[in-house]
């Protein structure tokens, strides 16, 4: 899918007559050409892989117009133009946007043969009850498997010896493997009469053949199987640069100055102690430097490191701090404890296993909150850019459990989840991420925010107060009954008085100790 839409002509090219540096798709090209052009659009979602379906259909349209045109104004061409064949597949899910029928309706002229792969033809009534009767009438050729109820494709197997009754009959009694098969009348000729087809055998080892494999040889093809997998992901080279390469998504910008400069590479299953050959934004003061794993002048090329406090000096080396984005900052650090050999015997991503990392150090307030991250203020969207995350890997996490969304009010929240935490290898330790003055077990990170921000308050409105008694404020206090979440003391520390309810509204429910020494708060869980 990216070579067909991540095009961008390049309008600052000094030679207009050059070659772009990425070259676009040219369905019309390729209409002319011997090849084969598949889209796999199976890890997409049923809407957008609709939308994008007819995307590519209205593509293809223009280019057989395009082509049509062309060869009208040309008297050079000769013949017929070469054949496009269009399969697709789950048609009955695009009928209903009209460029199926006409593409049925006037392909012949245009050299283009259609074939539709359904469940059975209903599906196309359903959608679209024009388009339904162009395939009826307009198909010539029908293959068919087992099909309980379809009166429509009845009809068009019947023939004078077999009305569409028995030919109902036939096509619900068709066994596995077997298919009926009519073909196109010859010009001036009798209609063929449907034949009876069947499948190849299934081979060797398959486990419904007639040959499948002995619990030995599945022993064996499994264990082969596992190394070569295993094998794969510590040595190969991807693909897809999906895991692997930062860039911006469309529409993105990341606020460097040259938009077409080289995207900084991360090898996957490298050592992940770092965001910055990951993030898909960065200053546009900066850039990565991929041999040297550093940060660079973008003005003069002077290399820094690789830490937040060389990042600011590459800024001022040739910029101001004034002018900067903080969200095209990421947060620098990531410390993944997980080997690079650990995370290969998992199906996860790198950018998966550092978004993981940058979500579970933004609930644990491990990032500096002038520059890279505040959990008070930024939402976690950022992280996924950090970490140079696609939309579908964010959702496998989510599907799999590894990660959950709070809420996107006032801004979006994720938490790792004890899964996601096994998963990273940073399970909770007492008196380390939770305990007095630190946390409670497995809070999400909305808690972490509403605390952090009554913290923050109750500073500037008590304890910045030269007539108020309260001294400090301490999250997490210890008390008899458990632990409170924020507690405003006065010089001496100590503590004294009862709870009492009180109701924050719709958001949160809290505890609140009201003393002539200490004010204190209790979270409760979220409401919605």
């Amino acid at each position: 899918m990216p070579p067909l839409f991540n095009y961008a002509p390049d309008a600052d090219a000094p030679d207009a007559d050059s070659p772009p540096a990425v070259e676009p798709f040219d369905w019309r090209a390729k209409l002319d050409e011997d090849c084969v052009v598949i889209i796999d659009m199976s890890k997409l979602r049923d809407e957008p892989q609709r939308v994008l379906t007819l995307v590519v259909l209205s593509q293809i349209w223009t280019a057989l117009n395009r082509r049509d045109r062309e060869r009208r104004n040309s008297y050079a061409a000769t013949g017929d133009p070469p054949l496009v064949n269009v399969h697709l597949e789950e048609a009955g899910s695009v009928a209903a946007s009209g460029i199926v029928a006409d593409l049925l309706r006037e392909g012949r002229s245009f050299g283009v043969s259609l074939t539709l792969s359904l469940q059975f033809p209903e599906q196309l009534r359903r959608a679209d009850e024009a388009a339904y009767e162009e395939a009826i009438n307009n198909i010539g050729t029908v293959v068919s498997g087992q099909v309980a109820d379809d009166a429509g494709l009845a009809r068009l197997l019947s023939t004078d010896d077999m009305p569409p009754a028995d030919a109902a009959n036939r096509l619900r009694g068709l066994a596995s493997g077997e298919w009926i098969a009519t073909l196109p009348s010859p010009f001036g000729g009798e209609p063929p009469r449907p034949f009876l087809l069947e499948s190849l055998p299934l081979p060797p080892g398959h486990p419904q053949g007639d040959n499948p494999l002995s619990p030995a040889q599945r022993a064996t093809f499994e264990a082969a199987c596992t190394q070569r997998a295993d094998r794969s992901r510590r040595h190969a080279v991807s693909v897809t640069q999906s895991a692997v390469t930062a860039r911006p998504s469309s529409g993105e910008h990341d606020g460097r100055t040259d938009p077409d400069s080289p995207e900084p590479l991360a090898t996957e299953h490298t050592t992940l102690d770092t965001t910055l050959p990951f993030t898909r934004r960065l200053p546009a003061a900066v850039e990565f430097h991929p041999p040297s794993q550093s940060i660079t002048c973008a003005a003069c090329g002077t290399r820094y490191g690789r830490r937040l406090v060389p990042l600011l000096d590459a800024i001022e080396c040739h910029g101001s701090l004034e002018e900067v984005d903080r969200a095209n900052v990421p947060t620098v650090d990531a410390g993944v404890t997980r080997s690079p050999a650990e995370r290969s015997t998992y199906d996860y991503s790198d950018a998966q296993f550092l978004f993981l990392q940058l979500v579970y150090n933004a609930h644990q307030q491990g990032y500096d909150t002038r520059w890279e991250y505040d959990i008070v203020y930024d939402g976690m969207e950022r992280l996924r850019a950090y970490a140079g995350l696609s939309d579908e890997e964010f959702d496998e996490l989510v599907v799999d459990g590894l990660i959950s969304c709070d809420g996107r009010h006032p801004h979006t929240l994720y938490t790792v989840t004890p899964e996601g935490r096994e998963l990273i290898g940073a399970a909770h330790r007492e008196g380390h991420a939770h305990g007095d003055g630190v946390g409670d077990l497995s809070e999400s990170s909305l808690h972490v925010m509403m605390v952090e921000t009554m913290r923050r308050g109750f500073t500037t409105r008590f304890v910045d107060d030269p007539d108020h008694p309260a001294a400090s404020v301490e999250t997490y206090y210890p008390v008899e009954d458990g632990r409170l979440d924020v507690a405003v003391l006065d010089a001496d520390g100590d503590y004294h008085g009862r709870s009492r309810p009180c109701d924050f509204g719709p958001i949160l429910y809290s505890e609140v100790i009201f003393e002539p020494t200490v004010l204190s708060v209790r979270l409760g869980e979220w409401r919605q």
